[in-house]
């Protein structure tokens, strides 16, 4: 049986999954230890030797086959981190490639914004509970 070459986005996507999964620590996360890369990504490519312009790529094929989440976006001196889920395999390739390209770029929930929604409406609690003011029903 031959075997079919996968894409070197593929192999990108590998690479970078593995380095951050070595990089990743075990940690609680919503009541479940689960592993969890922090640091700088754009210094991980150069780590793995892949060129910056590869990030956005590999990135978004690592999140559209639910390999890695992103938990907190970095920059400039804050690392960015991401849970890790699972290792890219030829199956999460295919099912994604023959998924329609509109369908791929789709946002997901945003992890963050959930995060901020859930600390907002802490607040927005706390200054009802503070003033005694009705709440809305």
């Amino acid at each position: 049986m031959a075997h079919e070459a996968t894409p070197a986005l593929y192999d990108h996507c590998c690479t970078v999954y593995n380095a951050m999964k070595d990089k990743a620590k075990l940690v609680e996360y919503e009541g479940s230890e689960v592993l969890v890369y922090e640091g700088f990504l754009t210094k991980l490519f150069t780590e793995v030797r892949l060129s910056t312009p590869y990030y956005t790529s590999v990135m978004n094929e690592l999140m559209h086959m639910d390999c890695c989440r992103q938990l907190r976006r970095g920059g400039g001196s804050s690392p960015s981190t991401w849970l890790i889920v699972q290792a890219p395999t030829v199956t999460l390739w295919d099912a994604r490639s023959s998924m329609p390209r509109k369908h791929r770029l789709g946002r997901r929930e945003d992890p963050i914004m959930a995060q901020r929604m859930r600390d907002m409406q802490l607040q927005i609690d706390g200054l009802y509970d503070f003033t005694g003011a009705p709440r809305p029903a």
